[in-house]
């Protein structure tokens, strides 16, 4: 009787780590006045699913392009009507203290006017129940593509054909965890401030009772999965020196991985947070940048990379 009472805490644990890591409390749900924002101002969806987490809730921004536009212009509308993302769609995962409606400001400043944003919420924020477990992290992004689908009348395979990722901080993890299950690589991925591995960002939190959690999620392995597909995505890394929550060796160290392929930005003076207003141009130029040649695989800052 005594076996399930002493494997609970070592169950409980994941998602109390990852809880106390985050703010947790209330910075972790919406206002009403955000949702109707939301759903009235950006012509924004919420996506209903389950997980075994419970009952989920993403969201989508759709594209700014109008169809009536194209038809004028000869081009062949979507097929499945106006707010059907043709290419690309872009996944967002955020940072543990981050909520999915924080990458708003992404689609307002995007310069791609058929890009569509699917925002991922994780459990136990936003609208979502349950608590969170990383190992368990691929079945939001599994609910949130099908429910997505559905509702624009496509297929699933048709969203997948042109997906941009775009992950900070734990983010990062959750976005590469995730593109290493997709049949057709993202034709682009950016990782901001991101962790080499969560036992190792947990660590700095926790110290020594970060090892005793037992999902693994691990950005080297993702990204040395990725360059061996036939065509591996666009990389870009971006990072500021000033991190004190995710130091800079971590995204030097995964730029190191792969200097030809990985493209890396380390920005002075910036924090962990300050890197998204800081960047936030550059890194939307990123997330729309094409798959790279082999003979185009450079790095802007081979000297950085070469810090350990």
């Amino acid at each position: 009787m005594k076996a399930p009472l002493e494997k609970a805490p070592r169950r409980l644990l994941p998602g109390l780590l990852l809880l106390l890591a985050g703010c947790g409390g209330n910075t972790m749900i919406y206002q009403q006045a955000e949702l109707d924002s939301f759903l009235q101002q950006q012509q924004g969806r919420a996506l209903s699913f389950q997980t075994r987490a419970g009952n989920q809730t993403a969201f989508y921004v759709p594209p700014k392009a109008d169809p009536s536009a194209a038809q004028s212009s000869g081009a062949d509308p979507s097929p499945a009507g106006p707010s059907a993302p043709s290419a690309p769609l872009v996944i967002c995962y955020p940072g543990i203290s981050s909520r999915a409606l924080d990458w708003l400001w992404l689609p307002e400043r995007s310069p791609e006017p058929r890009a569509g944003f699917l925002l991922i919420e994780y459990p136990g924020r936003g609208l979502c129940k349950g608590r969170m477990r990383p190992k368990y992290l691929p079945e939001s992004s599994d609910g949130a593509l099908a429910a997505l689908a559905a509702q624009l009348g496509v297929e699933r395979a048709a969203l997948e054909k042109d997906t941009r990722f775009i992950g900070h901080s734990f983010g990062t993890a959750a976005a590469l965890q995730f593109a290493c299950r997709l049949e057709t690589p993202p034709r682009a991925i950016v990782l901001v401030a991101p962790l080499t591995t969560l036992h190792k960002a947990l660590f700095r939190k926790f110290g020594p009772l970060a090892w005793l959690n037992p999902d693994r999620m691990d950005n080297r392995a993702y990204l040395t999965q990725l360059h061996g597909a036939p065509e591996p995505p666009a990389v870009a890394i971006f990072h500021g020196d000033a991190d004190n929550a995710l130091p800079v060796k971590m995204g030097r160290q995964l730029a190191a991985l792969f200097p030809e392929w990985i493209r890396y930005r380390e920005i002075p003076g910036v924090d962990h947070v300050g890197i998204l207003r800081t960047c936030g141009d550059e890194i939307i130029q990123a997330l729309f940048s094409e798959r790279p040649k082999e003979t185009e695989r450079t790095t802007e800052n081979t000297e950085a990379t070469e810090k350990k």
